[in-house]
């Protein structure tokens, strides 16, 4: 394998060591970023479904974990993934700005993986709060249980 110069003009196009925009990694983020979004709609219509037709939270080890656990611990994932995914996709198309100019290029990667480490600690911190007040809300909507028998 030969190893070209950095200023030899037989060096590929798009190689980092000349500068260019490495068109693999900027696709990358292209692709990151779509794909977040589309796991973003598959989690907001499954959360729908399960915010709306809570049922499926009854009778959980035969009924020794109440619906308000289970609901409001469901719900609170729900939207910890829905934060989650929305700061992956947010932090790629960041990454996919920035990799299209020459000079912020080489900062693409690290605000992406800043952006993902400042959404996911905020999503953790945000998480009991949105749990404890789906369980309140839980026990406001169903004081005696969700269909009780």
């Amino acid at each position: 394998m030969t190893v070209h110069p950095p200023d030899d003009p037989r060096r590929p196009i798009g190689d980092e060591w000349r500068g260019g925009r490495n068109p693999k990694r900027s696709g990358s983020y292209g692709a990151i970023a779509l794909g977040s979004l589309g796991c973003l709609c598959g989690e907001a219509i499954l959360g729908g479904q399960l915010w709306f037709a809570p049922g499926w939270a009854n009778d959980w080890f035969g009924g020794r974990v109440s619906i308000f656990d289970v609901w409001s611990t469901g719900m609170a994932t729900v939207v910890f993934m829905l934060q989650v995914t929305a700061v992956v996709g947010l932090g790629a198309l960041l990454g996919l700005v920035l990799d299209r100019f020459e000079g912020t290029r080489r900062h693409a990667g690290l605000a992406f993986w800043a952006c993902l480490l400042a959404g996911a600690t905020l999503a953790l911190v945000t998480f009991p709060a949105f749990r404890q007040s789906a369980y309140d809300s839980a026990v406001a909507m169903w004081p005696d249980g969700y269909n009780p028998h």
